[in-house]
């Protein structure tokens, strides 16, 4: 069998494997602070909510954040109105709460954001430019009634990979 031939080396020559450049991306978890930061100086109302994040140092967001961010804005603001509304007298003990969660999967980011507010139709937690953003970012969006009461609402977004291109 023959050795393979490089161009600026002798034949024996061990093969070289050119690091690939870091991939460039936002940290999930800085991003939903950044959020929620933002939200609670707006918000003061906000404070009577209890918030649990549990988004992993890892997680990574690649492409332009900016329709992402926007994304987690709306749907941050919707969940902190939903834990703060008003319930009917007798309904059982009243919680307000929000929790943030996200997975970083192989192919994509999963995040979460989930409240304890009355459930509501996916258009009021999820109205048609939200979706169109999440749409932009090539994700996909989920709303589920959650057991103990409340709306948990999924965004999708495809893991972007790098890709090598060949000269």
């Amino acid at each position: 069998m023959r050795q393979p031939h490089y161009a600026d080396q002798g034949s024996a020559a061990e093969p070289r494997i050119l690091p690939l450049p870091a991939v460039a991306g936002v940290a999930v978890r800085d991003l939903v602070e950044s959020v929620l930061a933002g939200h609670a100086a707006r918000t003061p109302a906000a404070s009577a909510v209890t918030v649990t994040v549990d988004v992993p140092a890892a997680a990574v967001l690649g492409g332009d954040p900016a329709p992402f961010r926007v994304v987690v804005e709306r749907l941050v603001a919707s969940a902190f109105a939903a834990a703060s509304a008003p319930r009917p007298h007798g309904e059982g003990p009243i919680l307000r709460e929000v929790v943030i969660t996200a997975v970083q999967g192989a192919d994509a980011l999963e995040l979460e954001i989930a409240d304890s507010g009355p459930s509501s139709s996916a258009d009021d937690r999820c109205p048609a430019h939200v979706r169109e953003l999440v749409a932009r970012c090539g994700g996909s969006l989920h709303v589920a009634a959650c057991a103990e009461g409340g709306i948990a609402v999924t965004v999708r977004v495809p893991r972007r990979e790098a890709r090598r291109q060949a000269a």
